[in-house]
């Protein structure tokens, strides 16, 4: 394969390679006011984030790439207290969910630095192969399937309506037992027939997208796709409607390389991330009240409470710090839980019983993640209510030998994500499960790096299944 070089990528990441140098240089400096490492830890932070923002978003010139995508989650989830801290707001120092406390100032400092390290490597990673691997991210040659389409459209229109079915049963669940009664292996029945719906929804979009439909098509239908995915608001489930709008939306522009340079369009992605944001407070007050702030009328005030209550996973980040004793293990446990859990449960459902319904401590029998093992480790009472920390990929890296775990796999991860949207992109299969994937890479600073594990077997099984069918009918002749 013949490698050519990038120059603007491979200058810019010689500028971002010697930032990490002298920011694994600064790791190693102590200050007689370790007070004022920690205020300039966070102006570097937010230095940092600008800086590597500016530079992906010159080189695509496009504000939904699916690596923005990571970037946006990584900011939200693990950057922006900070941000509110910087502004006036409240002290990210202090935590409030699940264990309150005042993180002590080493704690700050190495927590910082990791967040530091981890955007850095992520960036360089990507960076990376994007610079020196010749594969342009250009779509390949697929021809237009007519079987693939019908199928898609009709699996769009019967989705969409099971999906909004299981939806208000979601609905009428949580208004009646409360959000966190979700959690605590409680069995919803739902008909089998819109459970089958509901994943035919789910399959409709990444099936039709991977199809060479028209640009002008493919736009009606994302829009038609993120109507259906507003239903999940009615459970509650923030995260399950911004990962799908973010994927939807990413996906699209991906596909067929918008590139917006004018005023108008960053102007509208502001305006629509401000919808979002009241979308957002709108669900966190039906979520039985569980907001940091009391409520207010205030669009500056509303802004800066949202952005303050995602920021939660930067506390799973310090309390892995802060009890390091105990969790920073220096083997792969915590980060391969995802697919340890996974044949765990397989094997479950094969040999015990297909269905499966444990208990917040019955999981804990079984998994090795993070998020479970922290949590009950601070708050078994609050645990074993249904509630959680969430997870962070950055404090599991951090687990395999603090810093040089994040370095490392903060590296490869970005690599592998660049790496993976070049493959995917040219073939029909790659987008179909592109899109499976994406969420829960995008959520990965909220969950695990390889969360997205479990649905790559699922809806491949699901997508050759459909191959099989298509095939069937062409050797048939039924259509």
């Amino acid at each position: 394969m013949k490698i050519k070089i990038n120059k603007y990528l491979t200058l810019i990441n010689f500028i971002n390679i010697f930032i990490l140098l002298l920011f694994i240089f600064q790791t190693r400096i102590e200050f007689v006011n370790e007070i004022n490492k920690v205020e300039l830890l966070k102006y570097e932070l937010v230095f940092f984030s600008f800086f590597y923002f500016i530079q992906i978003v010159f080189y695509y010139k496009n504000l939904l790439h699916p690596y923005l995508g990571l970037y946006y989650s990584l900011l939200l989830f693990n950057f922006s207290r900070i941000l509110v801290d910087l502004l006036g707001g409240v002290d990210f120092s202090k935590t409030v969910w699940f264990l309150q406390t005042n993180l002590s100032v080493s704690v700050q400092i190495q927590t910082l630095e990791v967040l530091g390290l981890g955007l850095t490597c992520l960036h360089i990673g990507y960076l990376l192969n994007l610079a020196f691997v010749y594969n342009k991210e250009n779509r390949g040659i697929i021809k237009t399937n007519e079987l693939i389409l019908k199928i898609g459209y009709l699996f769009l229109i019967l989705g969409i309506i099971g999906y909004l079915y299981e939806s208000i049963i979601y609905f009428k669940f949580v208004t009646k037992n409360g959000y966190l009664s979700l959690f605590l292996g409680n069995k919803i029945k739902i008909p089998i027939i819109i459970r089958l719906l509901k994943n035919l929804f789910l399959v409709s979009y990444p099936l039709l997208m991977s199809n060479n439909i028209k640009k002008d098509k493919a736009k009606k239908i994302t829009i038609i796709y993120l109507i259906g995915l507003s239903f999940s608001m009615l459970r509650g489930q923030r995260t399950q409607f911004f990962s799908g709008v973010l994927a939807s939306l990413s996906m699209y522009h991906y596909i067929y390389r918008v590139k917006k340079t004018n005023f108008k369009y960053y102007v509208n992605v502001f305006l629509n991330s401000l919808v979002l944001i009241f979308i957002g407070d709108l669900i966190s007050k039906f979520r039985e009240n569980i907001y940091f702030f009391a409520s207010n009328n205030n669009l500056f005030l509303t802004i800066r409470d949202f952005i303050y209550s995602q920021g939660v996973s930067i506390n799973v980040l310090a309390f892995t710090i802060k009890y390091k004793e105990k969790f920073q293990i220096n083997n792969l446990k915590y980060i391969i839980a995802p697919i340890t859990d996974y044949f765990y449960i397989l094997n479950y459902r094969i040999f015990e019983s297909f269905s499966i319904n444990f208990t917040p401590v019955q999981i804990l029998d079984y998994s090795n993640r993070l998020a479970y093992n922290l949590s009950y480790y601070i708050n078994p009472y609050l645990y074993k209510s249904g509630a959680g920390l969430g997870g962070n990929y950055l404090a599991e890296f951090y687990t395999y030998y603090g810093y040089k775990g994040v370095i490392i796999f903060s590296l490869f991860f970005g690599f592998f994500f660049s790496l993976l949207l070049k493959k995917a992109i040219r073939h029909r299969y790659g987008i179909y499960i592109l899109y499976f994937i994406l969420p829960h890479i995008f959520m990965s600073p909220r969950g695990n790096a390889l969360g997205f594990f479990r649905y790559i077997w699922r809806m491949s099984f699901v997508y050759f299944l459909i191959i099989i069918f298509i095939n069937f009918i062409k050797r048939n002749k039924v259509l």
